[in-house]
């Protein structure tokens, strides 16, 4: 994915106040990640090159990264390592007091929805905060 098209996500999700919120990772309608909006934010920081850099948003195996000096080169568009993999996420029908024990009990900042296993959308802890009857 283009750097520049991610930093204009991430400029649309501060504009909204999400400032702790993030961007869902999805492939063919499934939830396949999601990277905070601060993670996302410090990898983009870290570009060299942001107007001509593309961003790998998921795992590949190509056994190119090699050890130099007993460590292994880190690619700078590489955004992987901050994808969160598994993000809590529940069923659209799920009861509203499973949603808020989710965000009080977790300490989530956000909760991925989905739709008959698909990705829906995202609650985030400010949505609940400011109307908690939702």
């Amino acid at each position: 994915m283009p750097a520049t098209s991610l930093r204009e996500k991430l400029r649309l999700l501060q504009q909204a106040g999400e400032l702790d919120g993030g961007l869902p990772i999805v492939n063919s309608n499934v939830l396949v990640g999601l990277i905070p909006a601060p993670d996302l934010e410090y990898a983009l920081d870290n570009l060299q090159y942001e107007d001509d850099d593309l961003c790998r948003m998921v795992a590949i195996d190509d056994g190119s990264e090699s050890d130099h000096e007993g460590g292994s080169l880190k690619d700078p568009c590489d955004f992987t390592p901050y994808i969160d993999p598994a993000p809590v996420a529940l069923e659209r029908h799920s009861p509203m007091d499973l949603v808020y024990e989710c965000f009080v009990k977790l300490g989530l900042r956000y909760l991925c929805v989905l739709r008959d296993g698909k990705f829906h959308g995202v609650v985030s802890q400010l949505l609940c905060s400011i109307n908690p009857g939702i």
